[in-house]
């Protein structure tokens, strides 16, 4: 909050604001490189309550003038009072997210194509991630081979789900396969997915920010017996927001979901859900593909 100090008759005056704060539960700042106790020509502080420190502060201002013959500073007046501090929320940092979904897929080859092969998946996920609320973009990771700002899940993640493929030579039917790209993978620079996303960090304003997440367990999940990497199997344009280029990607990732960093950091802790879905056909050089997902994306922060 802003505390103001006036002295009646003394406008035309210059004078020296001499300022103190017990600073039990607060911070006051104004002109001075030291807080809580300084000497300002500004007649406005300002004072910042301390997070979870319910209680008061005294804060005194003496008002000082210079004498017209130069000599030694005279104090004019002085005010107090006492700032009472309620309960202030916990600085919320970090959004909680949780992305539960489930979706369907198959694909078949394309007659005259060259290439053989056939598949399904049945598929759940619980995607659990920690998205920080500051330095954007900078707190994601170049991941996805350099192709963009991604993290990681956090603990609690679960990827789920039965899949079949047939190519005439190979066939199965049993779980999904978790394979990362490469091994020895860097577990910061290229977390495994699912992953989160910031779409066109570009664009990003300071306080408007776009998100996407992994669907289907992203680049790191296979059919059973590593037959199709699930991610590549149904390429899509998503239709992003209005003044937004359009982002190539597939059925694999969610659409944009918008992020306003006002709602969220230093807010007392609450909670959204979104309702999200997918519902896409597809094409490569060898294959077509359909895919059907829907689930729900919860936001949240707690202190």
């Amino acid at each position: 909050m802003s505390l103001q100090a006036s002295l009646p008759g003394a406008d035309t005056c210059p004078l020296e604001y001499a300022w103190f704060n017990s600073a039990a539960h607060g911070t006051l700042t104004g002109g001075g490189s030291q807080p809580d106790s300084f000497t300002s020509t500004n007649p406005v502080a300002t004072y910042e309550a301390a997070e979870g420190s319910p209680g008061s502060d005294a804060v005194d201002v003496r008002f000082t003038a210079m004498p017209p013959d130069g000599g030694s500073p005279v104090t004019v007046g002085r005010a107090c009072a006492d700032v009472d501090v309620g309960e202030r929320p916990m600085q919320a940092g970090v959004l909680h997210v949780v992305f539960d979904g489930s979706g369907t897929w198959q694909y078949n080859t394309i007659p005259g194509s060259g290439c053989h092969g056939s598949g399904s998946v049945d598929m759940t996920w619980h995607a659990v991630f920690d998205v920080p609320l500051v330095d954007l973009p900078f707190a994601f990771n170049r991941t996805l081979f350099g192709a963009g700002w991604a993290r990681g899940p956090s603990p609690g993640t679960t990827v789920t789900g039965t899949s079949t493929y047939d190519d005439g030579v190979r066939s199965c039917a049993g779980p999904i396969e978790f394979h990362p790209r490469f091994p020895g993978m860097d577990p910061v620079d290229d977390a495994p997915s699912p992953h989160v996303a910031i779409v066109h960090p570009e664009r990003f304003d300071g306080e408007n920010v776009l998100l996407g997440f992994s669907t289907f367990g992203g680049v790191d999940y296979y059919t059973c017996n590593r037959g199709v990497l699930l991610a590549d199997t149904e390429p899509n344009t998503h239709q992003p927001p209005p003044g937004y280029p359009a982002y190539g990607g597939f059925i694999s990732w969610t659409e944009p979901v918008p992020i306003s960093l006002s709602e969220w950091a230093g807010q007392p802790p609450h909670s959204r859900v979104i309702p999200v879905n997918g519902n896409a056909t597809g094409s490569t050089r060898c294959t077509n593909a359909t895919a059907q997902w829907q689930g729900t994306i919860t936001l949240s922060t707690s202190p």
